[in-house]
């Protein structure tokens, strides 16, 4: 209560700006709200990628997941909106010019991503980063996304549940087979945090998934707690990603 008084005073003092455009009045303006979209349908049921050019298997699967070619931690993967525009120059504000704030709209955009899903979850676990890439930013933007997304689904998080073990090159030019191996065995499921997590369902934060490797991973750190069911929610994935297959370059 006390800190959404402080907020509202702030606001009042100093009216805030939209991260993308700059026009005065919310930290994303309705304008660019109304620029994002979402990713186009049909999905697959599992991996969230769009059904299209022929991509469908069955069961509504496309035919990566159908066929096991996909691995598959995960009981299922959503994504909010497409990375383009608004959503990656909101993203990106929030990333590597530190405008915090951003976070809060762009939660907004996972939150109801996840409750249009109909799923439920026990807690939230954000994606960690490595200690070197922390100290680096500053912060980890995915504990920034987790904390806002928390308070609107209420639910407890945990951010001390997994460990990033190794650093690991950035994704961005790897295909999809290296970044497989990019970040195979970076995480660690923290040993004290296992009991706490058995039995439970646990929802993944992310910023951004493009072939799903990262979360694969760390689903695959986290089943050693097991958990009734391990779901992770990004708030974008590229247009090219969801259209794609496993041998996708971005």
């Amino acid at each position: 209560m006390a800190l959404g008084i402080a907020r509202a005073l702030l606001d009042l003092l100093f009216p805030p700006r939209c991260v993308v455009c700059g026009a005065s009045g919310a930290d994303l303006c309705g304008a660019c709200l109304g620029k994002i979209r979402r990713p186009p349908e049909p999905r697959c049921a599992r991996c969230d990628m769009s059904l299209i050019s022929g991509r469908a298997a069955r069961g509504g699967l496309c035919r990566e997941c159908a066929s096991g070619a996909r691995t598959h931690a995960l009981d299922r993967m959503i994504v909010a909106a497409v990375y383009e525009g608004t959503v990656r120059a909101a993203i990106h504000a929030l990333k590597y010019q530190r405008k915090r704030r951003a976070a809060e709209p762009l939660a907004g955009l996972a939150l109801a991503a996840w409750r249009a899903s109909g799923l439920r979850a026990d807690v939230i676990v954000p994606i960690p980063l490595h200690r070197s890439r922390s100290r680096q930013r500053g912060f980890n933007q995915a504990d920034l996304l987790a904390l806002s997304l928390a308070r609107g689904a209420r639910l407890p998080i945990q951010r001390d549940t997994l460990g990033r073990v190794r650093a690991t090159a950035a994704q961005a030019r790897l295909s999809w087979g290296e970044r497989q191996r990019n970040v195979a065995g970076a995480f660690a499921l923290r040993p004290e945090a296992a009991g706490a997590l058995s039995g439970r369902t646990i929802l993944l934060i992310d910023d951004v998934i493009t072939t799903g490797a990262t979360v694969q991973a760390a689903a695959s750190a986290l089943r050693e707690a097991r958990p009734a069911a391990i779901y992770a929610l990004a708030v974008a994935q590229p247009l090219s990603a969801l259209s794609s297959g496993p041998d996708h370059e971005p």
